[in-house]
């Protein structure tokens, strides 16, 4: 319920207002189970400085991009005319930043809500980026790239400078094994967990951002497998959606137990939270969106959506969610991975304790252009929401507040 919830979540008051008024370091061979070693992040594989080129207008910030204070701030507008890989927002209230990473040239770019400013954090160049992952704190990001053998994915873990006025500095970090197939951040943002492929399926490797040390865990004749980590001591694991399979989820604890939580659905998508899990389903031509709770019974929801497109809050309770207006005939959810088809969203708000849905914003209200919601993020707050526009890589931003000030 609403009154369980002790932190002022923007979000929350949205859903009361509308119901009730992450040196080289790389290790080419699985690691025994139990087995640690230490990664000192000190190393830049692209440069020092990579491109240290300005930007338009003032170093650091996009004169095209930036407003001033005076100017009326919209409830809805786009960062920035750049593609990005992973967004992420840090900080509350007016010392809110929205971050995201570029996808071709890698580097980071913070705004300031309040200001509006847009900077340029990092400039060291990590090309063409075909996927990337900030921690939940904005203080890591991970990024993954194609060697120039055109075959082998490097992944890079980079430690990001988050000073208010930081501009134009290098991202240090290190390589992990090659190949990661999937990978995923701990609640706090001090571990990263990641999946390699080995010859008899898979093995994942639990890496702490502290201490640099990497632990075995998991071992599957698998190989494609999504990995969560949304509580503390317990990892999910899915199984990749297809249309034309049925899906699995499974808890994975930090002690290697690992059990089964929803088997057996087509065309399976999920976002495991705490208590509750986000599960989406594309059988029989058609696209459901279910709350499995700890009992096992899923919840059916009225609005039906896949799980790439929703963002739980900092409580994990709350869930934000892109929904598509209209489902095209298509087998799902494979064809959208490809591009083949697109969506235009509304935003949807979710309460996972009372399965109830209200509408957060519809797109239309504020911009003609088409919004495919992936990579949606909660800011600690809740008062604002960030996303990335599927259909070209634009990062977008929602000032909750302001969604009822119209």
């Amino acid at each position: 319920m609403f009154n369980k919830i002790t932190v002022s979540i923007g979000v929350g008051i949205v859903i009361l207002l509308a119901l009730g008024g992450v040196l080289i370091l790389r290790n080419k061979q699985p690691a025994s189970p139990g087995d640690e070693f230490a990664s000192p992040r000190t190393f830049n594989p692209f440069g020092i400085f990579g491109d240290s080129s300005p930007l338009s207008g003032n170093s650091g910030t996009s004169s095209d991009q930036a407003f001033t204070p005076t100017e009326f701030t919209p409830a809805l507008r786009r960062v920035a005319l750049r593609s990005a890989s992973d967004v992420v927002l840090v900080g509350t209230g007016t010392t809110t930043q929205a971050l995201f990473i570029e996808r071709e040239t890698g580097h980071v770019f913070g705004l300031d809500v309040t200001t509006g400013a847009l900077r340029r954090i990092t400039n060291t160049t990590i090309p063409r980026i075909q996927s990337a992952s900030f921690a939940p704190n904005g203080e890591y990001v991970v990024a993954q790239y194609l060697r120039d053998d055109g075959e082998t994915t490097e992944t890079f873990l980079g430690d990001i400078p988050l000073g208010a006025t930081t501009t134009d500095r290098a991202l240090l970090g290190e390589l992990l094994p090659p190949n990661i197939i999937s990978f995923a951040w701990s609640p706090d943002g001090s571990e990263l967990f990641y999946l390699n492929r080995s010859s008899s399926g898979s093995f994942g490797t639990r890496h702490s951002l502290v201490s640099g040390t990497k632990r075995a865990l998991f071992s599957s004749p698998l190989d494609e497998w999504n990995v969560f980590w949304t509580q503390t001591n317990t990892l999910f694991l899915s199984t990749r959606a297809s249309g034309a399979a049925s899906g699995n989820l499974f808890s994975l604890s930090t002690s290697g137990v690992l059990r089964e939580v929803v088997s057996d659905l087509l065309g399976l998508t999920a976002l495991p939270g705490s208590a509750t899990h986000f599960v989406g389903t594309t059988g029989g031509g058609t696209v459901r969106s279910f709350l499995y709770t700890p009992n096992g019974v899923p919840t059916d929801l009225s609005v039906g959506t896949l799980a790439e497109k929703c963002g739980w809050d900092s409580s994990k309770i709350l869930l934000v969610c892109g929904a598509p207006k209209s489902i095209p005939v298509a087998t799902l959810p494979d064809d959208w991975y490809r591009g083949t088809v697109s969506f235009e969203d509304r935003l949807w708000a979710i309460d996972s304790e009372t399965a109830t849905l209200v509408i957060l914003a519809d797109p239309k209200t504020y911009t003609d252009i088409p919004l495919d919601v992936v990579h949606t993020h909660v800011s600690d707050d809740g008062l604002f929401v960030m996303f990335i526009n599927k259909t070209d890589g634009t990062p977008w931003l929602v000032d909750v507040a302001k969604v009822f000030e119209r």
